[in-house]
This record gives structure tokens, C-alpha cells and sequence, in this order.
């Protein structure tokens, strides 16, 4: 009988083991799939500095373009001279502009990319732990079943007082 009840306690316990270490992979899995939408996060950034840099691009040539057109149209010349200096002020102002957002970009990106690194690390540190949690319980699940076991299988005998003054002592022979 006292056996029945050890394997039903050591099932128990095993089912347990399995059921926590399902609940910890769920877990480890929701915590994965977190850290994915923040490195998709920081790649939608590096896009949309992409499709900003290309808009500030294209409208900072049309603006040259147009200084262009406006002095020459002027009669002035724009190999040289302030017309040339102002649309290179106006070049240097536009890499400037691209740059800028550039850093902020890569300074999000680089943000987000953190954020999914230690996303994955806590993950990967809480799932250990959890292992080991798991683990020690089973351990410590089975071992007292298997103490309950023992204690019923292999009672401690019974002592019964002694009286005083009747302790056994060794017999010897005399010689």
C-alpha cells in the first residue's frame, strides 16, 4: 500500500515538474517574441531615416535648382562668387539636416536593439532560474515522498523504558 502512495505522490510530482517547466517555456517563448517586435522596431526606424533623408535630399536639390535657376536668370554668374557660396551654404545645410536625423535614427535604432538584448538576457537568466526552481521542487517533492515511504515501511522500533539499576552489562568469564 505504502508503495501506492509513493508513486501516486512521485506522479504528482513529476506531472508538476512538467507543468511549470510548459508554463516557463511559454513564458520564455511570449519574452523571445518581444524582444523580436523590438528589433523589428529598430529596423523600421533605419527606414524611415531612409525615406527621410531621400525627401530631404530631393528637396534640397530642387532648392539648389532653383538658386540656380533664379541667378542665373539674374544674369549673375554661379561658377563663382556669393551665388556659389550661398548654394553651397544651402548643400552644407542639407547634409547637415541628413546627418542630424541620421544620429537620431541610429540612436533610436541602437535604443530598441538594447531593449531586445535585455529582453533576451532577462529571459534567458529567469529561465535558468526557473529550471532550477522547478527542479529543487521536484527534488524536494519526491524526497518527502519517499521519506513517508520509508517511515511506513521501516517503522523506528519502540524503546521501552528500562528500569534504573538493571542496566545489561557484559558477561566475562573468569579464568
Amino acid at each position: 500500500m505504502a508503495v501506492w502512495l509513493f508513486a501516486a505522490q512521485a506522479g504528482a510530482a513529476a506531472v508538476s515538474l512538467l507543468a511549470k517547466e510548459r508554463a516557463a517555456e511559454a513564458t520564455h517563448g511570449a519574452a523571445q517574441k518581444q524582444a523580436e517586435l523590438y528589433a523589428q522596431q529598430a529596423e523600421r526606424v533605419l527606414n524611415k531615416f531612409d525615406e527621410q533623408a531621400r525627401s530631404i535630399r530631393l528637396s534640397g536639390r530642387k532648392l539648389i535648382g532653383q538658386q540656380l535657376v533664379a541667378y542665373a536668370n539674374n544674369g549673375l554668374d554661379t561658377s563663382s562668387g556669393s551665388a556659389l557660396a550661398i548654394m553651397e551654404d544651402t548643400h552644407r545645410q542639407i547634409n547637415e539636416q541628413v546627418a542630424t536625423i541620421q544620429r537620431e535614427a541610429k540612436f533610436q535604432s541602437n535604443m530598441a536593439l538594447a531593449g531586445a538584448d535585455a529582453i533576451r538576457a532577462q529571459a534567458r537568466d529567469q529561465r535558468k532560474a526557473q529550471k532550477i526552481q522547478n527542479y529543487s521542487g521536484f527534488i524536494a517533492q519526491s524526497g518527502s515522498a519517499f521519506s513517508d515511504w520509508y517511515k511506513f515501511e521501516f517503522p523506528k522500533p519502540v524503546v521501552t523504558d528500562i528500569p534504573q539499576g538493571e542496566i545489561a552489562r557484559p558477561q566475562t568469564s573468569v579464568g
